[in-house]
């Protein structure tokens, strides 16, 4: 039996990068299933090939993590969940000046990249809590403390993200449940 051969393991943003890596590493380390979640259905195909490939078990999960209601969707296909890497983030390239009133560049910003991760905890956590086990792996950047300038959207939300895994991790530990947020430098994808 392999490290993670029971785990059920769910990793957004999947398609490539951070995500598509995470997700084969699980693969490689034993995962019962990992659920690849993205927008892009040929990116995630090719990793669940590759995954498939060195005999693990992926499925796909075609998804747009910018509503409460994708996301609860997305857990309730998912089901007991034991691992959650929330990886998906918003980044369009653009940059926003903090002044810019542009509501829907900060919406989209908070949706995917804070608001997602919160739902999907608290849509999979419980079951973590039920069980007495569970990890929630949100990947947060060095741009929550050292933002960058005219990119203030996903700066904040990723600060959010980071207080965000300091009251779950605190409310969660004693019921088994690990909560931690990873704070990434610049990745080339």
């Amino acid at each position: 039996m392999t490290e993670f051969s029971r785990y059920r393991v769910l990793v957004t943003g999947a398609s490539r990068g951070v995500g598509a890596a995470t997700a084969k590493a699980f693969a490689a380390a034993g995962a019962d299933t990992v659920f690849l979640a993205a927008r892009n259905e040929a990116g995630l195909q090719k990793v669940k090939s590759d995954i498939n490939a060195h005999g693990g078990r992926a499925e796909v999960c075609v998804v747009d993590l910018s509503t409460r209601q994708a996301c609860r969707e997305l857990a309730a296909h998912c089901g007991d969940v034991d691992v959650l890497i929330n990886n998906a983030a918003y980044t369009s390239g653009a940059n926003q000046n903090v002044l810019e009133p542009n509501d829907a560049f900060w919406d989209i910003n908070f949706a995917v990249s804070f608001v997602a991760p919160l739902t999907l905890m608290q849509e999979l956590g419980q079951g973590m809590v039920e069980r007495g086990h569970g990890v929630v792996l949100n990947i947060s950047s060095m741009a929550a403390q050292r933002p960058v300038p005219e990119y203030a959207p996903y700066s904040v939300a990723k600060a959010a993200l980071d207080m965000l895994s300091k009251a779950a991790g605190m409310e969660l530990a004693a019921k088994g449940v690990r909560v931690n947020s990873l704070a990434l430098g610049h990745v080339d994808t």
